[in-house]
């Protein structure tokens, strides 16, 4: 089994831009894991959510080692997600972006934070998603950044 951060996110380095580099690094990925002397050179992928749609990056890419794909609850595409016949769903990008991104970029990006502050900055955060609609029909949006 490989267990693969995405760019930028938990244990992995770089810069996190979502839905971008997944198709690569999954071909990465896969090309490496094929290669290991304990792999038989024929890989499965499999995710939940986010990894969902990284497992349908990673068939994408069109390596004929990966085999198989388990995605659930992952879009296999992502515009469906956040435009709606054109147009972009500000909210539903808001919000996922709030509850999917927010908390993990607020510790991995400011690591200098004391840990009473974190866990304060956390609160306040998750207070905003809890108010949700309060915050995303309040203007200027620029204020909650």
């Amino acid at each position: 089994v490989v267990l693969q951060d995405v760019r930028g996110r938990a244990a992995s380095q770089g810069e996190h831009m979502p839905f971008i580099n997944e198709y690569a690094d999954g071909a990465d990925t896969i090309a490496w894991a094929a290669k290991q002397p304990w792999c038989n050179g024929r890989i499965g992928a499999y995710g939940i959510s986010y990894h969902g749609f990284t497992t349908w990056a990673m068939a994408g890419a069109g390596d004929l080692a990966l085999q198989a794909i388990a995605p659930t609850q992952g879009p296999c595409d992502h515009f469906d997600m956040f435009w709606r016949g054109g147009a972009f769903e500000l909210g539903m990008h808001l919000f996922w972006t709030m509850r999917q991104m927010g908390p993990a970029e607020l510790v991995r990006r400011r690591p200098d934070i004391a840990p009473a502050e974190r866990r304060a900055k956390l609160e306040r955060l998750v207070e905003s998603i809890d108010d949700f609609d309060g915050m995303a029909r309040s203007l200027p949006l620029r204020r909650f950044a």
